[in-house]
């Protein structure tokens, strides 16, 4: 079922979804206006092979640094649309470790804004760990990170991305440490619940 019609594209999205079901498209010509960039959840779409590397910037490990280094070549490529996925190799069970995150995610969205007007800009809440992994002190802080996401991404007028319902309800696609994730995943799940709670269609339209 296509939930977001904000973008008026839910005859298109339909043609999407039936175009990978036939092997008519590929998620390649589906994201080919979109830049994905963050950390080694997302590097999974590039070690798997699934969209093309030049539409991806991401690093094992990464964190805020990563997306500061790559602001530049970010904006040089002027994407339709700009998916940002950081934060799980920065969470803490400390306060003050949480503002700094938000913060610094502050500097660099309204620098990404301001260089970008016409980009769309997606920020996906951290997503979430396997629930034994979540007993870990650190991990119980996703939802808090989560939260505080959302309410940045408010503030600023981007738009915020929970997948956490993908996960729950596919927890076979974890990986064996609780944290990375499967081809199905990304193949199966992810990117079709991007093409239909976002709209992405291959051509964006923001009627």
């Amino acid at each position: 079922k296509i939930r977001n019609d904000r973008f008026g594209n839910y005859q298109r999205v339909e043609g999407v979804l039936s175009g990978l079901d036939k092997g008519t498209t590929t998620y390649r010509k589906v994201f080919r206006n979109v830049c994905i960039v963050g950390d080694s959840l997302m590097d999974g779409l590039e070690a798997y092979d699934i969209l093309n590397s030049n539409n991806l910037i991401t690093q094992v490990s990464a964190s805020l640094y990563h997306l500061s280094g790559n602001v530049k070549r970010i904006i040089r490529m002027s994407p339709k649309v700009l998916i940002l996925h950081y934060g799980v190799n920065m969470i803490s069970s400390e306060q003050r470790h949480l503002n700094n995150y938000i913060n610094m995610y502050t500097d660099l969205i309204t620098q990404l804004k301001t260089a970008l007007p016409d980009t769309r800009i997606i920020v996906s809440g951290i997503l979430p760990v396997d629930r034994d992994i979540a007993r870990a002190k650190r991990f119980g802080m996703i939802g808090e990170y989560n939260s505080s996401l959302k309410a940045m991404c408010q503030k600023l007028e981007v738009e915020y991305m929970d997948s956490t319902s993908v996960l729950k309800a596919h927890p076979e696609c974890y990986g064996s440490d609780g944290i990375h994730l499967s081809k199905a995943f990304y193949e199966k799940y992810w990117l079709r619940f991007i093409i239909t709670e976002k709209g992405i269609v291959g051509r964006e339209s923001t009627e």
